[in-house]
């Protein structure tokens, strides 16, 4: 990351040169571009956040490993939002984990920072779903990180995927895009 710009830059050859095994390829290989999510539909939800002291790194910036805790936050907060507390999940015998995460970060923030964190649903299967959130800075709305997750929703007592609850499903309807 340039310190003056905070854009990223390419690693120096003479730290590839200390660091890469004998025979590693300089810039290593070209990563996939970051998906395009599908575009929010009408019941996404979002959450603000200031960023504290304690979110940032040595750099002045937040730490990348925030943006994924601001992801989680949101993730919960909907939960809520939609009636459905880890209680009433638990109590109902099933819970939802993150299979993968993927996360982009493009900007970064800085301290008091106001944030919104909006989240979405798309690709609903049997038993998964895909749940996009972007970050954006509120003074400016520039879209600082954006991120997709896997969602599989799991059986508590064998740990197993299961069926999305019907009730659950039709209680999140508005928060799912179509794609």
């Amino acid at each position: 990351v340039d310190s003056r710009t905070f854009r990223p830059v390419m690693v120096p050859e003479e730290m590839m040169r200390t660091f890469l095994p004998e025979g590693g390829t300089a810039q290593g290989d070209k990563r996939e571009a970051f998906p395009r999510p599908p575009a929010p539909p009408s019941g996404v939800f979002t959450l603000r956040q200031r960023v504290l002291w304690r979110d940032l790194d040595p750099a002045r910036h937040v730490n990348n490993a925030n943006y994924v805790a601001f992801t989680e936050d949101a993730g919960i907060q909907i939960l809520y939002a939609r009636n459905w507390s880890i209680d009433r999940m638990t109590a109902a015998g099933f819970g939802i984990v993150a299979r993968e995460y993927h996360i982009e970060y493009l900007l970064p923030a800085v301290l008091n920072d106001q944030l919104e964190i909006a989240t979405w649903l798309s690709d609903v299967r049997r038993a998964t779903a895909v749940r996009h959130y972007t970050i954006t800075r509120v003074g400016d709305g520039v879209l600082l990180a954006r991120a997709r997750a896997l969602w599989v929703w799991v059986d508590l007592q064998t740990g197993m995927p299961i069926r999305i609850p019907a009730d659950f499903a039709a209680d999140f309807a508005g928060n799912i895009a179509t794609t």
